[in-house]
């Protein structure tokens, strides 16, 4: 893969910092922003602007807003799901949105206000054993 691709593949999901040379007594500094280095004995001239063979510091990941996951509609960063395993009325998993605080019923449905959500889930399951 060429290398600029790579590297602008990299930059579209995260912060990075390009890691520059550094400057030793081999290397001959000129105005043209290219520096000749000795390697196995030869001169090896590298640009200081970009240096595919230097490394890249991934500083941050950038964050995309997407639609939440339990399908209430917004659009949101960083989404955290919580799963909590209830025992009553019966062993089940209980999935909240951590950043919109809507739950997610069984049947699909969400749950808005989180005072509701025992009666709904001890609803459901009663009807369910019907």
């Amino acid at each position: 893969m060429d290398p600029k691709k790579l590297h602008s593949l990299i930059e579209s999901v995260a912060e990075v910092e390009y890691i520059k040379p550094k400057r030793l007594a081999t290397v001959k500094q000129s105005r043209t922003e290219v520096s000749e280095v000795l390697y196995n004995n030869k001169p090896v001239e590298i640009s200081l602007d970009y240096n595919p063979s230097l490394g890249i510091k991934l500083k941050k990941f950038k964050s995309e807003a997407k639609p939440c996951e339990l399908g209430c509609g917004k659009q949101i960063k960083n989404q955290v799901i919580e799963q909590r395993l209830h025992d009553i009325p019966h062993p089940h998993w209980r999935k909240k949105c951590a950043n919109c605080k809507k739950y997610q019923a069984p049947d699909g449905t969400i749950i808005e206000n989180s005072t509701h959500v025992h009666a709904y889930f001890l609803k459901y399951f009663n009807n369910i054993n019907k």
